[in-house]
């Protein structure tokens, strides 16, 4: 994703998408990107070959164990098989686990599980920090440690 993308400035992220596949033709973030702009504006020009090139491209990048180019949240948008969806969540949650240094300790309150679970769930939603889930988590995670 781009700043543009980021920022809500569909337009402009579609335009430079659109320059670097000019660029690089092979590119797939960049392709996979543009389909999703183009769905966000509601463009369906070329809907089924996109598509079709979407999918392949995806295709590829799991059968060479690739990080998709597609995020799993995005992946129901797109006509991708249910084994696709769950190569591309579990190919993006390895990564995250590789990225994030867990600490597992003996947890008496919840099972080790959950907590990793929720744990990932507060660092991976920066956004949600502020919820009640990890409001009430946090100090749990504290306490059982100590």
């Amino acid at each position: 994703m781009t700043l543009f993308q980021d920022s809500g400035n569909i337009p402009e992220a579609i335009q430079s998408y659109r320059t670097a596949l000019k660029l690089k033709p092979d590119f797939p973030d960049a392709y996979c990107n543009l389909a999703h702009c183009l769905q966000i504006v509601c463009d369906w020009t070329d809907y089924e070959a996109r598509m079709k090139k979407l999918v392949s491209i995806v295709a590829e990048q799991l059968d060479k164990n690739r990080l998709p180019s597609v995020h799993p949240h995005h992946s129901m948008l797109y006509p991708l098989s249910h084994e696709f969806r769950k190569a591309i969540a579990a190919r993006h949650a390895n990564l995250c686990l590789e990225k994030v240094c867990i600490y597992v300790f003996s947890f008496s309150i919840i099972n080790t599980n959950s907590m990793i679970l929720m744990y990932l769930y507060c660092l991976w939603s920066r956004e949600n920090l502020g919820s009640p889930l990890c409001n009430n988590f946090l100090p749990l995670l504290k306490q059982s440690v100590t």
